[in-house]
């Protein structure tokens, strides 16, 4: 049975990135809201020997994922991308005062608020309850420390749903799912077409 390539995506500004083998190819909606596609060749060597490497395995996916994040944005940008939040009359107004496109007042809130919430949910939601719980039940310590567990691991579930409806995020959560269908078709050496692909879940097994 032939060894698969490695195949991998992440999403870009109306579009994604897809890693086959050696080749990172970009495909995005442009603003004529047709398909542009850019494709270049990366061997990776110095990544495959890093990620043998077992204390230096984590700190190399984390730049990794960043690096292809940072890339695929910049690439997307150069590649002209339908800009489809419109937003909402206030940030119309606030766009037409700065000359520009209204999706960049929808991303630059987007940027204020992630950390905004990030914060509230994954600190202040579970430093609140603990002095809560302290000052009008005085729990023993292990009570405690169920209690606060439970508002964390909730906060932080409410954070995650919080951020993804932010309308930037949620169209590049839209294409993440994309690429994990067309993932899961690839892996089931399924032929890759619209109609094949749409078959698959959006959750691949890594």
């Amino acid at each position: 049975m032939a060894k698969l390539k490695r195949f991998g995506g992440t999403p870009v500004s109306e579009g994604v990135r897809l890693e086959v083998g050696k080749y990172t190819v970009f495909a995005v909606r442009n603003a004529s809201r047709d398909i542009s596609v850019r494709m270049r060749r990366e061997p990776r060597r110095l990544l495959k020997t890093c990620m043998h490497v077992p204390f230096l395995r984590g700190a190399t996916r984390l730049v990794r994922d960043i690096v292809r994040f940072l890339d695929g944005l910049g690439e997307a940008a150069e590649l002209n991308p339908h800009r489809a939040v419109r937003g909402t009359r206030v940030e119309r107004v606030l766009a037409r005062s700065f000359s520009v496109h209204p999706q960049s007042i929808v991303t630059l809130l987007s940027g204020i608020l992630i950390p905004i919430i990030a914060f509230a949910c994954l600190f202040a939601a579970p430093e609140g309850a603990e002095m809560f719980f302290q000052d009008y039940f005085s729990p023993a310590r292990t009570q405690l420390n169920w209690m606060v567990c439970a508002v964390r691991i909730i906060s932080a579930l409410l954070g995650v749903g919080l951020i993804c409806r932010l309308r930037v995020v949620n169209r590049l959560c839209m294409y993440k799912g994309a690429i994990n269908k067309v993932t899961n078709c690839y892996e089931c050496r399924d032929e890759i077409s619209i109609r094949n692909a749409a078959q698959y879940p959006i959750i691949t097994r890594r």
